[in-house]
């Protein structure tokens, strides 16, 4: 794992060198397709030899090549040894430094460099401030191969541009019939018009040819009649080569007749009819959701993705322009699903008029898994449907219920009088029936408590509970196990139980004490062996019950994962592993008790014993029924071994300090291993490594803001695209009001119609981002969002549909309510998304304020240095212009520090939060151009060569910019964070929540250690002295405060 600043000045050269490689690349794939091109144009000179779409084709051939090489480009330089080699040829006095900084790795337990390590690695990024790495790569080899690049593809796109336009096929290829031939063909004064009788889609333009014998016309005209009786004409315009008039008919929505009329004579009359292709014109999709979701039918109308859970009854309608003989939906796999004629849903899309009906036709099955149909079409006349729709199903799953454990999540150890409080929450996608609560004692009855009943879904709620260990007449090493549980309704009708992770509480003595006293001075060989040997089996025991918790861990996971009616096929091979790390333990236990000379020892070694044995017995009854019930007779087997390994553990411990070696040593580690958790409990130094937890944490909220990211870039999509479309609507409806002609109100309908498929495309969109908000690990999160997205869809849906009727004000209304609610949507996601830049930019506001802090201490002391004050005129033998020095240079290093992290901010800022971005950029660019670093560098050069006065004059200047970028970057921190007074707000509320919880907890642990105190000392007289002082810390004198070492007064 590489340093982050050094990697980031690895970055910034192998950037430069991917980015000359990526336009080499460029250059020589434009120079190819130049010379390709040019080569077909002699060809096509020389020899005749055509290929058509030839242009296109090399400029596309071309783009594909570029983004493979881009591609190529962008994964080179990845090896930052090799790049390091590459630098230190270029900075020969380096010496290998670079190389050495590049091979370090982490050695620390916490992930962190050694302070060797340290030193290598920031030389290595000192000198990559000071000398500059990326001139590894020179500026005029970048624009060299810009300019190349640019050059080339120049030269292509001329070259593609002459291949286009010079290119002819050859005489021989085209047909050979002369304008002459043409007019000869035709008897003087006869007509010959194309296409005469003919059937055309309906919806499309139809083009009449009329080409003349002889004398040609002087005019000519296009006389259509349609089948309402309306006529209409239009001029025919002649062709410049061919004695041919030609006039077009814009659309054809129904039969007509049409001739051609010229000069004082007509044409024949001919025919046009029209057929249409089977089109979906509408689907929509029933749902029936299972009875456990308790949600009511649905229907939801015009349709492409359609979300449900697993089990509901899915039935899709296609509502279709005529009838077919065969509707299908196709998936990518499985089975096809055949629609079926539903005689009682056709519909007429107008009562008053010939238009055809719309036809039904519907599939119905249960939904199981996610599949991607296709809708293929075929009609009476085999035609079939020319750009197939498709539908996506989504499957969503029945997921189980969440469970969290909130308080105290972790395993404890408890007193006999305490009472534990527990607490955890829950979440289910469609309710829960039941949530409760499982204790028991190890060897005892378990006890089942029911926190609450019938929990609506979609909410995350919170249940507690408060087990009293009095009530259960707890004993000293008894072991309480414990877990959540939730009932709810699976896939198949029948009620599920879910578990959460098993805890434990381990019952400790009233009288246990770890504190911290003296080695003996004296003490026989003899005591000290049995002592050692003592320590030694209570090391060996703890390490034994740490080794059976995770055995009885491993086996309630198991339990928890075997819920399928047949066990998995890892079953076996897990139970086996169970087994044979129990058998181990039983072994380790056999070793254990060979050591015990203590008959209540042997006693509770045994009882362990015994234990194992009966866990292996029900385990390997698991394995070899490959049944998951012997495992809780096992489990409980396990309990009871834990429970007595308990109770091998000694009841006083002492940590001594000694000075002596290796003898003393192995006692102390063995008093330390048993009393872990005390020693937390004490305060005493102990380093935990959290930090894979933490990176699992942040691995899994990169990904929910990721999801978050690309929701929003959709979002504002939608929204732009939406806002749009009104914008034209609003045109367009002016438009209409103030047409004149026919001409010009068709053509505003035809815009009219394009407008409403693109509002239908933008609702299909629509569509899928609600199918990607209800996807498992989003549908918590949004699943509010979802609902409000579902309302503006069916909005848009209401704005198609008045389009269709030609309602355009109806329409306008309803695209700005769902343009309004997209944006609404939307800025609740990007305050999602801002959210996470919040922290960083407090800490980069905190980190910018102790720079501007540390400099004006740094300018207040150079101030003293130029006091002319006797105190101050030794400035060598008091070191302090050397500190100051010193100091500078480390500025230097803070400052490019927050820097590059205002960098890395500006670009991941970019597009969710533009004004966060904006500000910080605008303050980096101030402060690059101020050039700061150079001030505090001659800073700290005039000081260390004694020019005090030149050394001030630049300090002042650098602190003048420092404050500046202190102001810019709180100025940014506002566009997220607020000002001052909301983080106070915010602080405050925090502290309140903090300081009532430390009350409660302050509150509870001085009742019990009352009880402690009082059943630790039943014999005491009234009136009698405890050996310790309220307040007082164990392991301290009397009369001595918290902390006072021993001998020293009170202060």
């Amino acid at each position: 794992m590489i340093e982050r600043r050094l990697q980031r000045q690895l970055e910034k050269v192998a950037g430069r060198i991917r980015q000359v490689r990526l336009l080499l690349t460029w250059t020589t794939v434009w120079l190819s397709a130049a010379a390709l091109a040019g080569l077909a144009l002699l060809l096509n000179t020389t020899s005749g030899l055509y290929i058509a779409n030839a242009s296109p084709i090399l400029l596309a051939v071309a783009l594909v090549m570029a983004a493979i090489g881009g591609w190529l480009a962008y994964r080179s330089a990845r090896n930052y040894q090799t790049l390091a080699q590459r630098i230190e040829r270029t900075f020969p006095d380096l010496r290998c430094g670079l190389l050495a900084a590049v091979n370090q790795q982490p050695r620390l337990p916490n992930g962190q460099f050694g302070f060797m390590q340290t030193r290598v690695i920031n030389t290595a990024v000192q000198h990559a401030y000071a000398n500059g790495w990326i001139r590894t790569v020179p500026t005029w080899r970048v624009l060299t191969a810009m300019t190349a690049s640019l050059t080339s593809m120049v030269m292509m796109l001329l070259s593609l541009v002459a291949l286009a336009s010079l290119a002819a096929p050859s005489r021989a290829l085209l047909p050979d019939v002369t304008s002459e031939e043409i007019r000869t063909r035709l008897a003087p004064g006869q007509v010959d018009i194309e296409p005469g009788n003919t059937e055309i889609e309906k919806g499309t333009s139809l083009l009449v040819l009329a080409r003349f014998g002889g004398q040609l016309p002087s005019d000519t005209t296009l006389v259509i009649q349609r089948d309402g009786g309306d006529v209409a004409t239009a001029a025919m315009s002649k062709s410049l080569d061919d004695p041919v008039f030609g006039g077009r008919i814009a659309e054809v929505s129904g039969p007509l007749s049409y001739h051609v009329a010229f000069d004082d004579s007509t044409s024949d009359t001919y025919q046009v009819t029209v057929f249409e292709y089977p089109r979906l014109i509408r689907a929509d999709a029933r749902l029936i959701y299972p009875d456990y979701t308790s949600r009511e039918p649905k229907l939801v109308q015009d349709i492409r993705h359609v979300s449900a859970v697993v089990g509901t009854e899915l039935t899709i309608i296609c509502q279709l322009n005529k009838k077919v003989s065969s509707a299908r939906l196709v998936p990518r796999r499985g089975e096809t699903l055949e629609l079926a004629f539903d005689e009682t849903a056709v519909v007429l899309e107008d009562a008053e008029s010939d238009a055809p009906t719309i036809f039904s036709y519907s599939t119905t099955w249960m939904l199981a898994t996610s599949q991607r149909f296709t809708l293929e079409l075929v009609d009476e006349q085999d035609r079939k449907n020319k750009q197939p729709p498709e539908i996506v199903v989504n499957a969503l799953p029945n997921k189980r219920p969440d469970l969290k454990l909130v308080i105290p999540a972790r395993d404890v150890q408890v007193s006999p009088l305490e009472e534990l409080d527990l607490k955890a929450n829950v979440w289910d996608d469609y309710g829960v029936n039941s949530i409760g609560l499982t204790y028991e004692m190890a060897g005892s009855a378990s006890h089942d408590v029911v926190l609450a009943e019938t929990i609506a879904g979609q909410q995350r709620l919170d249940f507690a509970h408060t087990v009293g260990f009095e009530t259960l007449k707890a004993e000293p090493d008894q072991l309480l196990s414990y877990h959540f549980w939730a009932e709810d309704t699976g896939p198949d009708g029948q009620t599920r139980r879910t578990f959460s992770d098993m805890y434990f509480a381990e019952v400790r003595h009233f009288e246990e004490i770890f504190r911290q006293g003296q080695q003996p001075p004296n003490e026989s060989q003899q005591q000290q062996q049995q002592q050692q040997q003592q320590s030694q089996n209570g090391n060996q025991a703890q390490k034994l019950a740490e080794l059976q918790k995770q055995i009885i861990n491993a086996t309630w996971k198991l339990i928890r994962r075997e819920t399928a009616v047949s066990p998995s096929s890892e079953y076996e091979s897990d139970v086996n592993l169970i087994e044979q790390s129990q058998t181990t333990a039983l072994e380790q236990t056999d070793a254990l008790a060979e050591d015990l000379t203590d008959a209540q020892s042997l006693q509770h070694v045994e009882d362990v014993r015994e234990h194992m044995r009966t866990a292996i017995t029900h385990l390997t009854a698991a394995h070899d029924a490959t049944a998951v019930a012997p495992l809780r007779p096992s489990l409980s087997s396990q309990q009871s071994a834990y429970q007595a390994l308990l109770k091998l553990r000694a009841r006083e411990h002492e940590v001594v300090q000694s000075s002596q070696q290796q003898s003393s040593s192995q006692s102390s580690q063995s008093s330390q291993s048993r009393a872990q958790q005390q020693l937390q409990q004490l305060q005493l130094d102990k380093d935990e490594n959290r930090y894979e937890t933490q990176r699992e944490a942040q691995s899994q909220q990169e990904q929910q803001d990721q999801e978050t990211q690309q929701v929003l870039n959709r979002l504002r999509e939608l929204a732009r695209r939406q806002n749009d479309l009104n914008e034209r609507l609003k045109e367009l409806q002016s438009a209409l009001e103030e047409a004149q002609t026919t001409q010009e109100r068709e053509e505003l309908e035809r815009q009219l119609k394009r407008l409403r498929e693109e509002e239908q495309e933008l609702m299909r969109d629509a569509e899928e981002l609600e199918s990607r908000m209800e996807q498992p690990e989003n549908q918590e999160r949004m699943s509010e969002s979802r609902e409000q997205l579902s309302e503006t869809r069916e909005n848009m849906r209401e704005a198609s549909e008045a389009l269709k009727e030609g309602q355009i004000s109806r329409a306008i209304t309803s695209g700005t309510r769902a343009e309004r609610e997209l944006e609404e949507l939307r800025d609740d996601f990007r305050k999602q998304s801002s959210d996470r830049f919040a922290e960083e930019m407090r800490d980069m506001r905190e980190q910018a304020r102790a720079l501007d802090e540390k400099q004006q201490e740094l300018g207040d002391r150079l101030g003293e240095l130029t006091d002319p004050q006797p105190t101050n005129n030794s400035l060598r033998d008091n070191g302090e212009r050397e500190k100051i020095a010193e100091e500078l240079g480390q500025q230097q290093e803070r400052l490019d520090d927050l820097l590059d992290r205002m960098t890395d901010t500006i670009m991941d800022a970019e597009t969710t939060e533009p004004l966060l971005a904006n500000e910080l950029y605008d303050t980096l660019r101030k402060t690059q151009q101020a050039e700061l670093n150079r001030d505090l560098q001659s800073a700290e050069q005039s000081l260390k060569r004694g020019l005090l006065d030149d050394a001030v004059q630049r300090e002042e200047i650098a602190g003048e910019g420092i404050g500046q970028l202190r102001e810019g970057v709180e100025r940014a921190a506002e566009r997220v964070v607020g000002d001052e007074t909301e983080a106070l707000q915010r602080a405050r509320q925090q502290l309140d929540e903090l300081t009532e919880e430390l009350n409660d907890e302050v509150s509870r642990s001085t009742a019990q250690q009352r009880e402690n105190s009082t059943e630790s000392q039943p014999g005491r007289q009234p009136g009698e002295q405890s050996d310790q002082q309220s307040g007082q810390q164990p392991g301290e004198q009397p009369g001595e405060q918290p902390g006072q070492q021993p001998g020293q007064q009170p202060g």
